[in-house]
């Protein structure tokens, strides 16, 4: 049996956000490079369905929120966590 200790973190050596940011930094530099052609503006549609996600993504990060806030451990995934939140 192996004693080597286990990290109390997930690993995580920077923060997933950053993921995105880098995401949305090369679709900004492609579009620079190559822009693609809008046939329209925004429309009323399209405008409804964005701020349909943006409360949905809300919702969603209120009850994760809640869920770890009650379980009394981070969100942070290169902290220690002190609980294992399966629900919520």
């Amino acid at each position: 049996m192996s004693t080597t200790p286990q990290p109390a973190h997930a690993g995580v050596h920077f923060p997933p956000p950053l993921l995105y940011v880098l995401a949305l930094l090369l679709g900004w530099l492609l579009n620079r490079w190559r822009p693609l052609p809008m046939t329209a503006g925004p429309s009323s549609g399209r405008m409804i369905a964005a701020a349909l996600c943006v409360l949905a993504y809300l919702a969603i990060f209120a009850g994760a929120f809640a869920a770890f806030r009650r379980a009394r451990t981070t969100l942070i995934p290169n902290r220690p966590a002190s609980a294992l939140v399966t629900g919520g």
